[in-house]
């Protein structure tokens, strides 16, 4: 049973590291389209990378207390 609990342990903490990465990735992306779009050059870019690693800091933690 406890080697149950642990092996979800062990998935919970690798699918965090890739969540963020993923997620950077998109942001890097989508904020290099809607920079190039809207002549903003690092503004959009810069906002969408601060809302990508505080939103998955926020879940981190909400999944910490369950």
């Amino acid at each position: 049973m406890q080697e149950i609990v642990s092996l979800e342990q062990n998935r919970k903490a690798l699918k965090f590291p890739y969540m963020v990465l993923g997620g950077l990735f998109l942001s890097v992306v989508i904020g290099i389209v809607l920079d190039s779009f809207f002549n903003t050059t690092p503004l959009i870019l810069l906002g969408l990378i601060f809302y990508t690693i505080i939103g998955s800091f926020l879940i981190l933690i909400k999944d910490k207390k369950k």
